[in-house]
């Protein structure tokens, strides 16, 4: 079994051990999983293939006999692409009593738009929003299940410096926050390995 396998679990086994969900966990057939996804907007093909690999963990998951032996069920909400979208399919899915944990976004700047809503939940949040400040925040039930861009911008830059012996280098990157951010931490990590940045190009999204 995989950590990020484990977290969860022990995630859900918390929540369905917690006296808050305990009638819960025994009158339901399924334990049921929140997710916050783009299904309409610029990014709904990302949703889409999120969705799909959700589905196919849980039915990985419920074919190995589930967890504290209950099958889980996917419960979606859509986020609109937008932050305010994300806030309100949060409080839909946050709203009904029986989920017992959530999947949430992949960016960024939809995470930090529901942490304060994830705290007073009280239930674990696995995401995948990449800012390294979402870390800093100190949320218990926020587990991020993707590298941090710090961390990917260090990998990247030490495998192509010192394994690939690259010293000189091209970034093209999206102009949104994400692009930004993880152009930045890139182009500090490459500095610090005495390499340099010929070109740095930005794109908008969707061109």
């Amino acid at each position: 079994m995989s950590l990020n396998r484990r977290a969860v679990n022990l995630g859900l086994a918390a929540s369905v051990a917690a006296p808050m969900f305990s009638r819960v966990a025994r009158a339901a057939d399924t334990l049921k999983i929140g997710m916050v996804l783009p299904l309409t907007g610029p990014a709904a093909a990302v949703g889409g293939y999120a969705l799909a690999g959700a589905k196919i963990a849980l039915d990985r998951v419920n074919k190995s006999g589930g967890v504290l032996g209950r099958q889980l069920e996917l419960v979606t909400e859509d986020d609109q692409t937008t932050n305010p979208g994300a806030v309100l399919a949060f409080s839909k899915l946050a709203a009904q009593s029986d989920i017992v944990a959530f999947l949430g976004p992949v960016r960024s700047t939809q995470n930090h738009a529901i942490a304060n809503d994830v705290l007073k939940t009280a239930k674990p949040f696995c995401f995948g929003g990449t800012d390294p400040a979402l870390t800093k925040m100190g949320n218990p039930w926020m587990i991020r299940f993707r590298p941090n861009d710090s961390y990917s911008g260090r990998v990247i830059a030490s495998y192509g410096v010192e394994t690939l012996g690259k010293k000189n280098w091209a970034l093209v990157h999206s102009t949104d926050a994400f692009g930004t951010s993880g152009n930045k931490l890139l182009a500090g990590a490459l500095d610090k390995l005495g390499a340099k940045v010929a070109t740095d190009q930005g794109y908008p999204n969707q061109s």
